[in-house]
């Protein structure tokens, strides 16, 4: 349990996931990233349930690391921080090259966005 911290490099995920919970984070590849994602494919059907706490992205839900050259597609719905390759982007992360045709919701307390959600 911790956020992937090394190099997550030429990947792919088709996944489904379904969670209902306070302070989460959930992304196709990674549910937390310190380090390094490049590279990187998914198609995600994501939902998650909880409050302006949870994160979840397409690719990574919170990402304080480099995100590059990756791709998402299919949907990411949250009540708290959504996006369509971050659910949150820290100060100090970065995202380069990345897109997304995933369709992003969010709930009544919810940010969201096609790339990413916020960034502070």
């Amino acid at each position: 349990y911790g956020p992937a911290c090394g190099i997550i490099q030429n990947c792919s995920a088709d996944t489904t996931i379904d969670v209902t919970s306070m302070r989460i984070c959930v992304g196709g590849i990674a549910g937390s990233s310190i380090g390094t994602i490049s590279g990187c494919r998914a198609k995600v059907q994501i939902n998650a349930i909880g409050k302006e706490s949870t994160y979840a992205g397409g690719i990574v839900g919170y990402n304080s690391g480099t995100l590059y050259n990756c791709s998402s597609t299919g949907s990411v719905t949250c009540e708290g921080y959504a996006g369509g390759v971050a659910g949150f982007l820290k100060s100090g992360g970065d995202v380069k090259d990345c897109s997304s045709t995933a369709d992003v919701k969010g709930g009544s307390i919810t940010q969201a966005g096609a790339i990413a959600d916020a960034s502070k």
